[in-house]
């Protein structure tokens, strides 16, 4: 059995099924976290690890605004739910391309290539969890270059991510092999 047909055994719907409430359960701590910044902050913050980008001046800003207080509860958060968040979405979208693109016979050569797209994001997202505990714990004595790295990091974690979506979406319009047809006629018929 090679690799490929193992990791296939293992993309089942029931484990995707739990990687999906994983996700949701994790998603759920990120909300608890966000609130409890956004009320010592006094409003609600946009969370950099959730844009496209951002500006040296628009980090100052956002960390700015979540004041002393907040800057360490965010640092702890990308230090601990944000640290295990890549590996519930990263392998939700991995076993889920794997199912899907197991089930598209003339797709398996490709099968390599796509699944690495949620394992760059997983990386550029821990690059990018790393970079912003560092930040937040220096602010406001911020490097502008490591800002701009970290920025690049949260763009190129996103860009992954969104291929990912666009090739399992992709992969759903494509017809499923076909089983083979048995014969209405008997052998030789």
């Amino acid at each position: 059995m090679n690799l490929v047909q193992r990791l296939a055994s293992l993309a089942t719907g029931r484990l995707i099924w739990m990687l999906v409430g994983l996700n949701l359960i994790n998603l759920g701590f990120f909300q608890y976290y966000y609130s409890r910044i956004n009320h010592l902050g006094g409003k609600s913050l946009i969370y950099p690890d959730t844009t496209f980008g951002y500006t040296p001046q628009e980090l100052y800003g956002i960390f700015d605004a979540m004041t002393s207080n907040g800057r360490p509860l965010y640092a702890f958060m990308e230090g601990t739910v944000d640290m295990v968040f890549p590996i519930v979405y990263g392998a939700l979208f991995f076993f889920l391309l794997i199912y899907t693109l197991t089930r598209k016979a003339r797709l398996k050569s490709i099968l390599s290539y796509l699944i690495c797209l949620p394992l760059l994001a997983i990386g550029f997202d821990y690059v990018e969890n790393i970079n912003l505990i560092q930040l937040a714990n220096s602010f406001p004595e911020m490097s502008e270059g490591k800002i701009n790295f970290t920025s690049w990091m949260t763009k190129g974690k996103w860009m992954f991510l969104i291929g990912t979506l666009i090739a399992i979406i992709t992969l759903l319009f494509i017809p499923s092999k076909q089983k083979p047809r048995r014969s209405s006629r008997g052998v030789g018929g």
